[in-house]
């Protein structure tokens, strides 16, 4: 068996990486969920806000070393 690229952030030292690549269809989508991300940061940059903490608690689980602080 050969051995896959592994996990950039992770344990996994095998294996087909978990990463999808948009298509060029979904141009728009990106561009939408970039501009609401952008305005969400702007209104509430370190995510205080209690509808904001699941997004926050995510972040933190998946760029642990950041600290909590998104902006």
């Amino acid at each position: 068996r050969l051995r896959g690229p592994g996990e950039f952030f992770g344990t996994r030292q095998s294996g087909l990486p978990d990463l999808r690549m948009a298509k060029l269809s979904d141009v728009a989508l990106l561009e939408l969920a970039r501009s609401e991300a952008e305005k969400l940061f702007q209104t509430d940059p370190n995510l205080e806000k209690t509808e904001h903490h699941p997004l926050a608690k995510e972040l933190a689980r998946v760029w642990p070393a950041e600290g909590g602080e998104w902006s």
